[in-house]
C-alpha cells in the first residue's frame, strides 16, 4: 500500500524531471535561496561603487590639491619677481646709499646730521627737481636731533625756476628753525646749482670743483635753411606772430633777438640778486666777472668770496658739527624721469620738447621758445 502510494506521489502528472529534482531538493534543503543569492550580489556591486566614487572623489581632491599648489607658487614666483624688478628700480633711481638709509631702522648710533644730496641736472622732470628737494628739506629742518642740515651738490645747474624755488626755501628756514646749513660741492655747483647753494651759512668745495657760472642762456636749434632745402613747407597758425618766437623752423626777426635777450637779462638779474643776498659781503670779486657767467676753480672760486674753503663730507661732519653719522633724507624723483634724465642732456631734450610741440594739429597753449636754462 505504502509502494503504491509513493509510486503515485512520484508520478504526478504535469511533473518533469527537473520539477521533480526541485522538489526533492526543496524537501532535503538543498536548493540555493534565490532572495539571499540577489542581495549578495547586490552588495558587490554597491561595494564597487563606492570603491569607483572613492577613488574619483581621491582624483578630484588630488586635482584640487595640485591646483591650489600651482596657484601658490604662482604667487610666490610672481612677488619674487615684483620685488626684484622695484628693488632694480630703487637702486637705480636712487642709489644704493639711498636705499639703505630709506631701510634703515631706528636712529644713527650716536650724534648725526642731516643730509641732502642734489645730484644731476636740475629740471622738473629730473631727480633733481624743485618738490623733491624741498620736501627733503622740510624733513631735514623739523628733525630737531639734528646737529644741523648737510647738502651734498654735485649738479651743473638747470631750472631758473627749479632753483629758485629750492633757495627761497632754505632761506626762509634757516631764520623759522635757526638751524645751520652748509654745502658740500664735489665735481662742479655751477650756475642753478650755485644759485641753490648761495642760500647755505657756507659752501665747501675741493680744489679742482668747478664753481660759479652765475649766468643764464636759452639754446636751441634753427632749421629754417633745412627745410627749405628740401621743399619742406612750415604751417604755423597762431593769433600773433609772437606765439610762434623762437620756432625752431622760421627765421628769428631781429624783433624775437630783442625779446628774447629781455628774458635772459631778467633772469640774469634775479640770479645776481640771489647770490648777492645769500653770500652778502663775501662776494669780494669784481661783479662784472662774477656774474659774467664764467665758471672758476680752487682757490680763485674763494679768492672772489664764491665759496668759503676747502672741505669735504665728513670733515664738515666732525669740524662743523662734531657728528659721525648722518640721516639720510633726499627724497629722489620718479624712475622713469630719472631714467631719462640719465638718458638726455637739456639740449637733446630741449631739442625733442620743440620737436614734439610742433607734431600735432590741434591748438597748442605753449611756447615755441626753449626753455631758459642755468647751466655752464
Amino acid at each position: 500500500m505504502n509502494e503504491e502510494n509513493n509510486q503515485k506521489s512520484e508520478s504526478v502528472p504535469g511533473m518533469n524531471g527537473d520539477d521533480k529534482e526541485k522538489k526533492v531538493e526543496q524537501r532535503l534543503g538543498l536548493e540555493e535561496p534565490k532572495v539571499e543569492h540577489r542581495r549578495e550580489t547586490d552588495n558587490d556591486l554597491m561595494d564597487l561603487v563606492k570603491v569607483v566614487l572613492g577613488s574619483q572623489k581621491d582624483f578630484i581632491a588630488r586635482q584640487a590639491k595640485m591646483e591650489r599648489s600651482r596657484n601658490f607658487f604662482g604667487v610666490v614666483k610672481t612677488s619674487v619677481v615684483s620685488l626684484a624688478v622695484i628693488s632694480v628700480v630703487l637702486l637705480y633711481s636712487m642709489g644704493f646709499n639711498e636705499v639703505y638709509q630709506m631701510f634703515q631702522q631706528g636712529e644713527p648710533e650716536g650724534e648725526y646730521a642731516a643730509f641732502i644730496n642734489i645730484e644731476g641736472p636740475i629740471s622738473a622732470s629730473a631727480q633733481a627737481n624743485g618738490n623733491a628737494i624741498i620736501a627733503s628739506l622740510r624733513r631735514a629742518f623739523k628733525d630737531d636731533k639734528a646737529k644741523g642740515i648737510v647738502i651734498r651738490v654735485n649738479s651743473p645747474g638747470g631750472s631758473p625756476v627749479q632753483s629758485d624755488m629750492v633757495y627761497e626755501y632754505i632761506m626762509r628756514k634757516k631764520v623759522d628753525y635757526d638751524r645751520p646749513v652748509i654745502v658740500v660741492a664735489e665735481d662742479i655747483v655751477a650756475s642753478g646749482a650755485y644759485y641753490i647753494s648761495s642760500a647755505a651759512d657756507e659752501i665747501y668745495i675741493n680744489k679742482n670743483t668747478l664753481a660759479g657760472s652765475i649766468g643764464v642762456k636759452i639754446e636751441g636749434f634753427g632749421l629754417s635753411k633745412a627745410i627749405q632745402k628740401f621743399g619742406i613747407e612750415r604751417r604755423v597758425f597762431a593769433n600773433s606772430p609772437a606765439k610762434v618766437r623762437g620756432d625752431m623752423y622760421t627765421n628769428l626777426t631781429a624783433d624775437d633777438k630783442d625779446h628774447i635777450q629781455n628774458v635772459i637779462v631778467q633772469t640774469h638779474r634775479n640770479f645776481i640778486a640771489a647770490v648777492e643776498a645769500g653770500r652778502g659781503k663775501r662776494l669780494t670779486g669784481d661783479k662784472k666777472v662774477l656774474f659774467s657767467g664764467d665758471i672758476f676753480m680752487g682757490d680763485q672760486a674763494i679768492a672772489m668770496g664764491l665759496v668759503d674753503g676747502y672741505s669735504d663730507l665728513y670733515s664738515v661732519l666732525d669740524k662743523k658739527y662734531g657728528v659721525e653719522y648722518i640721516r639720510n633724507y633726499t627724497i629722489g624723483g620718479s624712475p622713469l624721469a630719472n631714467l631719462m634724465s640719465k638718458l638726455s642732456t637739456s639740449a637733446a631734450s630741449g631739442f625733442i620738447s620743440g620737436m614734439l610741440s610742433s607734431a600735432f594739429d590741434q591748438p597748442q597753449v605753449m611756447s615755441d621758445m626753449p626753455p631758459l636754462q642755468l647751466v655752464p
